[in-house]
């Protein structure tokens, strides 16, 4: 955690095999001091492990490859997918009332007030944001974010949860999004609030 905080490091690839400590909790610890991409690299596949890795902020959970250039390429397969400018493209700021994500910088205001977002968080909003007023399955959600290794309908809940929560869209206040039963969720944007949409969808990317 303090290599973390020192080197503000550009991806964290986990060993889930601490002497002192549970994935979860050094997932958790790593997650407050960084929002980069989060590789946990296990020496064995533990789908409970994989799941709360995911839900808890990691990007993604693989088995140790056999070949280090493997390792090297899962890496920057994520690099790439987490932000769009590796991609060459410049993608203009998204906004809705007083949201604005901006995939360029890879930050969310909400009032002029950054928001702390995970890297998780920060492209489910982007992607649903990118696709305003279309629904965002659950299968689409869980191929762009996930690389389709997740439960998608479940991660994709929790993970709305949180967003609803930073973006105060609690109770009678709710307005940002809405559930599609058992299809994903659809982007409907603060009321009352025109939003900008970015001319690439990230299901082309």
């Amino acid at each position: 955690m303090a290599l973390i905080a020192k080197e503000k490091p550009d991806v964290i690839i986990l060993d889930p095999h601490f002497a002192d400590m549970s994935t979860a909790t050094a997932i958790k610890q790593a997650r407050q001091l960084s929002d980069v991409p989060m590789m946990v690299v296990a020496r064995e596949w533990n789908e409970r492990e994989a799941v709360e890795a995911l839900e808890l902020g990691a990007d993604d959970y693989i088995c140790a490859p056999n070949h280090y250039v493997e390792l090297v390429a899962r890496i920057v397969a994520l690099l790439r997918r987490v932000n769009a400018v590796d991609f060459g493209i410049t993608l203009p700021p998204l906004v809705s009332g007083g949201l604005q994500v901006n995939p360029a910088t890879f930050e969310a205001f909400l009032d002029e007030e950054k928001l702390q977002l995970t890297t998780t968080e920060f492209r489910l909003l982007q992607l649903l944001m990118s696709h305003h007023g279309s629904v965002v399955t659950y299968e689409l959600a869980e191929r762009m974010i996930w690389n389709g290794n997740a439960s998608a309908a479940e991660l994709v809940t929790k993970y709305i949860m949180r967003l609803r929560r930073k973006l105060g869209d609690i109770g009678e206040r709710s307005s940002w999004f809405l559930n599609v039963y058992g299809i994903g969720y659809r982007f409907t944007g603060a009321v009352g609030a025109n939003t900008q949409e970015s001319r690439f969808s990230l299901a082309g990317l």
